[in-house]
């Protein structure tokens, strides 16, 4: 039960790193392609269509892999829950 305890801790902070991960992953995926920089929110320069582009890609990734992180808690807690049923 401590073991479920301790995934449950440490999910947030998994999250987060990952967060980082796909968005750095992300913003040099999209310079490689593009041979620009990511756009920025507040640069009056870019487009609000690559703007949103790039904000909305980066979103659902970030999703993904929260949803990932979340689901994958849950099935070791359930699993953890079980063993702790049959001992």
């Amino acid at each position: 039960m401590a073991d479920a305890r301790l995934v449950r801790a440490l999910a947030p902070v998994a999250a987060i790193g990952l967060t980082l991960v796909v968005r750095k992953a992300l913003a040099s995926s999209y310079q490689a392609f593009t041979g620009n920089e990511p756009p920025k929110d507040d640069d009056p320069e870019a487009s609000i269509a690559r703007v949103l582009v790039f904000a909305v890609s980066t979103a659902v990734a970030v999703t993904i892999v929260n949803v990932l992180i979340t689901r994958g808690v849950a099935r070791h807690s359930a699993r953890a829950a079980d063993q702790a049923l049959d001992a």
